[in-house]
C-alpha cells in the first residue's frame, strides 16, 4: 500500500512554516514598505526549514511496512492514501486539494493531521474520510492508517523516547541556514525535545491547544543520539530545536550539554525558552556546548498588559540580565515582541518598541497579538462578535494582521505600527554598531 504525504503550498512571496504557532502555522509578513520588505527576504532566506511532523510520519509509516511518497503541491496517482497536513495559514487551499483529489481520484482515501484539525476537526472532515485530533504519531505507534474513519482521537504521546527519528529522506532539498547569526552556515533542521506547555499564556497562545498543558520529555541520551544520527546519514551539524520552552526542565538541558560536550560532536544549535528558565550556569553550559542563539519571548515592555493578557509578568531585571550575560557568552538573543494585546494603546505599544530597541538584541520579531480558533481568548471575543467583528477567513490568522476590532486601536494604526517597529529596530545606528562593528 502507498501512503502520500501531500504538503500544499499556497504561493505567494512570504515564508511559511506549518510546524509554528504550536502547528497552526505562520507565515512573514513584515508589511509593504521596501525596508520592511527587504527585511522579510532576509528572514526568508535565513529561517527556512522543512516541517518536522511529516518526517516523524514518514518515519512511523516506513516501520510498518508502506511504501511513502512525499510532494508540494503534486498529485500522486498511485497512492492509495493521500494526508495532508492542515495548518490555519493554507486551510482553504488544503481543503481545495482535497477536493481535487476527490474529482481525480475518486475512491482513492484522504486524511488530515496537524494542528489546525486538532483544534478544528470539523472543519476539513467534510472533506476527509478521517481527521486525526491530536499527535498522529502517538496512534501510529499502535495501530494502521487503514482503520481510521471520521474524527479519530489520537491523543499525545507519553514518551517521546518512544518514537523513531524522524526519517527526512522525502526532502530533495536542503535549505542552507544562511542566516548572519550563527557560526556555520551550512545545512540545518529542526528538532524536537518535549512536547507541551504549561504556561499560562495558554489563554491566546495555541502550543498547549495543540499539545497540551503537561510537559513532556525526551531523555538527554535520546536527544544526543539523533544528532549522532543526522550527523552520520544527513551530514547536519546545525540544528534548531522547536520546543515551546526549551529550558523548562535545567537539569535536563544541563545532562544533554554535559553528554554533547563528552562526545566531542562537532554541532551548534538554537533553542528558544523563556529567560525565567534561564541562570548563569545553564547558560555558560549551553555555549559550551554549541548554543549560538536563543529565542526569547518577551512579548510586551508593560507589566500592566502582560498581565492583563493572561500571561506571567516578566521580572525585567532578571530578563535584560539574562539577556546579557548570553552575549558576553556569545549566544545571540532573538526576542519576540506582541504587539495589539487587548488593553495595547498606541502609548504601551511605543513604550514596547523602545523597550526593544533598549535591549538591542540581534533579533527581533514583531506580531500582531491573535486570537486563534479553540483558544480561550477567542471564544471569549466570539460570544461578543456583534462588538468585537473576529474575521471569518482563517487565512488572516497569520500572527502579522488584525482579525478583530481592537478596543483601542484600529486596524490601519496597528499595522503602521508593526512596520515603524521593523523600521526604528533595525534601521538605526546603535543596532549596526553594537551587531556589526563590535
Amino acid at each position: 500500500m502507498q501512503i502520500h504525504i501531500l504538503q500544499v503550498r499556497t504561493r505567494n512571496s512570504d515564508r511559511s512554516n506549518k510546524d509554528t504557532n504550536g502547528g497552526f502555522g505562520t507565515v512573514n509578513d513584515f508589511g509593504k514598505s521596501i525596508p520592511v520588505w527587504l527585511l522579510k527576504k532576509i528572514k526568508n532566506l535565513s529561517m527556512n526549514f522543512p516541517e518536522i511532523q511529516p518526517a516523524y510520519i514518514h518515519s512511523l509509516l516506513k516501520q510498518q511496512g508502506y511504501t511513502v511518497t512525499y510532494s508540494e503541491n503534486i498529485l500522486e496517482p498511485n497512492a492509495d492514501l493521500y494526508l495532508l497536513q492542515s495548518s490555519i495559514i493554507s486551510y482553504a487551499d488544503e481543503i481545495r486539494w482535497a477536493k481535487k483529489i476527490r474529482k481525480e481520484f475518486p475512491g482513492k482515501k484522504i486524511g488530515f493531521f496537524g494542528g489546525m484539525c486538532t483544534a478544528n476537526p470539523d472543519l476539513f472532515l467534510e472533506h476527509a474520510d478521517f481527521v486525526v485530533k491530536g499527535e498522529i504519531e502517538n496512534i501510529l505507534l499502535d495501530e494502521s492508517l487503514c482503520d481510521f474513519h471520521g474524527i479519530v482521537e489520537a491523543g499525545n504521546v507519553k514518551d517521546l523516547d518512544n518514537l523513531p527519528f524522524p526519517d527526512w529522506s522525502h526532502v530533495n532539498s536542503w535549505p542552507r541556514y544562511t542566516q548572519w547569526l550563527r557560526k556555520n552556515r551550512g545545512k540545518s533542521i529542526p528538532i524536537l525535545s518535549s512536547r507541551g506547555c504549561p504556561m499560562s499564556c495558554r489563554y491566546y497562545c495555541t502550543y498547549p491547544l495543540v499539545q497540551g498543558v503537561k510537559f513532556r520529555t525526551r531523555s538527554p541520551e535520546n536527544m544526543v543520539a539523533e544528532i549522532e544520527y543526522l550527523i552520520k546519514k544527513f551530514q547536519m551539524h546545525s540544528a534548531i530545536f522547536r520546543d515551546p520552552i526549551f529550558s523548562l526542565d535545567i537539569k535536563r538541558i544541563d545532562q544533554f550539554c554535559d553528554l554533547l560536550l563528552q562526545k566531542h560532536l562537532n554541532f551548534t544549535w538554537i533553542c528558544e525558552t523563556h529567560p525565567r528558565y534561564l541562570d548563569r550556569n545553564i547558560i555558560k553550559k549551553m555555549a559550551l556546548a554549541g548554543c549560538t542563539a536563543i529565542k526569547i519571548g518577551v512579548e510586551s515592555g508593560n507589566d500592566r498588559v502582560l498581565s492583563h493578557s493572561h500571561r506571567a509578568v516578566a521580572d525585567f531585571n532578571h530578563q535584560e540580565e539574562m539577556i546579557r550575560y548570553c552575549e558576553e557568552n556569545d549566544i545571540n538573543i532573538l526576542a519576540f515582541y506582541i504587539l495589539g494585546y487587548f488593553t495595547d494603546t498606541l502609548e504601551t505599544i511605543q513604550q514596547t518598541i523602545q523597550y526593544a530597541i533598549s535591549l538591542n538584541t540581534l533579533g527581533a520579531q514583531f506580531t500582531i497579538a491573535t486570537p486563534y480558533p479553540g483558544t480561550p481568548w477567542h471564544n471569549e471575543l466570539n460570544k461578543q462578535n456583534i462588538l468585537y467583528q473576529l474575521d471569518p477567513d482563517f487565512a488572516h490568522y497569520n500572527q502579522y494582521s488584525l482579525v478583530y476590532r481592537h478596543p483601542n486601536l484600529t486596524e490601519r494604526q496597528i499595522n503602521s505600527l508593526k512596520e515603524k517597529a521593523y523600521q526604528k529596530y533595525y534601521y538605526r545606528w546603535g543596532y549596526f554598531k553594537k551587531h556589526f562593528l563590535c
